[in-house]
């Protein structure tokens, strides 16, 4: 299972994710193969996370701008939702009626 939570410091709003990658399908893999902390840099690009070895990328990580994780791979977990927005007024529909979008600055 995976959260968020949003956090202050000062007038800065600060976001802080975390998973559980021992509840995923992955954990096997982790024990078995030895999991390895990596930082990647490339032009334009600097991230740092978790990777598998023979794997390339970071299964776990971050950025600059975004953190991702794994969690309860085994499971269907996924929400779709089709969202109908009219780009003009800003307004959408939610559980049937018309809601006005706002902007909100974190």
């Amino acid at each position: 299972m995976g959260n968020v939570l949003l956090g202050y410091e000062g007038a800065v709003a600060v976001l802080t994710l975390s998973n559980s990658p021992s509840n995923c399908l992955t954990t096997s893999m982790f024990r078995q193969l030895g999991e390895h902390m990596e930082s990647l840099e490339a032009p334009g690009m600097k991230v740092s996370g978790v990777s598998l070895p023979g794997m390339p990328g970071i299964i776990s990580g971050h950025n600059d701008r975004i953190a991702w994780g794994e969690t309860s791979l085994e499971f269907d977990v996924q929400d779709l939702y089709i969202e109908k927005l009219d780009l003009r007024t800003g307004q959408y529909l939610f559980n049937g009626k018309i809601e006005q979008a706002r902007s909100e600055r974190a």
